[in-house]
């Protein structure tokens, strides 16, 4: 395929020099045609069940507004992208760092079959090449190119995730980073894309998903409404000080999350006998 091509994915183009002049499929090809609303989802190779978990149900969110995934086709997040997305009968893409057929890793064969059959394999390098580590760097600028938002589930300071974070901001695409761990050295570099201002923090997958969520800013509303549900199912019928205090949040904060939740349907106010407002969930959920 080369950018003559009709299904020539035009995120490339972004790309200008480093462009790829010649592209080597596996699969539908029209997947291609469908990735202006498609997300780019990346992470580590040794994977936490914390990560796995936020990857399928991210995925979960996307499928049902029918955003394609793109990957990279290696183990941990990568494979958990493609085969949640299979699950899901979500288009999925896999940029290959070798030839078409020097696919790699070996373990994920039967995975890279079941993504020809639901969206393609994807390289800019021609049969007989191996990956190498460059390939691999190499390939991370592809993946960051080819939709508008990158997402880092898990990564360390030094990555290939990392890598294809990088190439996202110099493309000027959405990032976004979930947070993890203290802990955890695969939530050191995604930790570090937040901190540093660089990616947008990830705490609501549904409004993620949906493009409901346009700000930063309603990202941590919709996290502080959470937080005052959780307490008001654990209380039961608190006051908006009850609510703050079992949240652990301001009462600013809290009357915002309220507000939030009142918009939505999901709580309702009632008077107790002094007077003072109490909140309850409206549903049992």
């Amino acid at each position: 395929m080369t950018a003559e091509d009709a299904n020539w994915p035009a995120g490339l183009d972004d790309l200008q020099d480093s462009a790829p002049s010649i592209l080597f499929v596996e699969g539908d090809s029209e997947t291609l045609t469908k990735l202006s609303q498609a997300v780019s989802i990346v992470g580590s190779r040794l994977a936490s069940t914390y990560g796995l978990q936020v990857t399928s149900f991210l995925v979960r969110e996307l499928a049902q507004v029918a955003r394609p995934t793109v990957s990279g086709g290696a183990l941990g997040i990568d494979a958990q992208v493609h085969r949640s997305s299979i699950e899901q009968k979500l288009p999925t893409v896999a940029v290959m760092a070798g030839g078409m057929d020097k696919k790699y890793p070996s373990a994920n064969f039967k995975l890279f079959k079941q993504v020809i059959n639901q969206g393609l394999l994807l390289s800019e390098m021609p049969p007989g090449l191996a990956p190498t580590r460059w390939r691999f760097l190499q390939r991370n600028r592809l993946i960051a190119a080819l939709t508008p938002t990158t997402v880092v589930i898990e990564a360390g300071i030094r990555s290939g995730s990392i890598r294809t974070a990088n190439n996202a901001l110099e493309l000027s695409r959405e990032l976004y980073a979930v947070p993890g761990s203290v802990l955890s050295g695969t939530s050191l570099g995604t930790n570090a894309l937040i901190a540093d201002s660089k990616a947008q923090i990830l705490c609501d997958l549904q409004y993620f998903a949906t493009g409901s969520l346009s700000t930063p800013n309603q990202q941590i509303e919709s996290a502080l409404a959470n937080r005052a549900q959780d307490a008001i199912r654990e209380s039961g019928f608190p006051s908006l000080p009850e609510v703050a205090k079992l949240a652990g949040l301001t009462l600013s904060e809290s009357e915002l999350a309220l507000r939030e939740l009142t918009a939505q349907d999901k709580v309702i106010e009632n008077l107790s006998s002094n007077g003072e407002v109490h909140y309850a969930l409206k549903y049992a959920f």
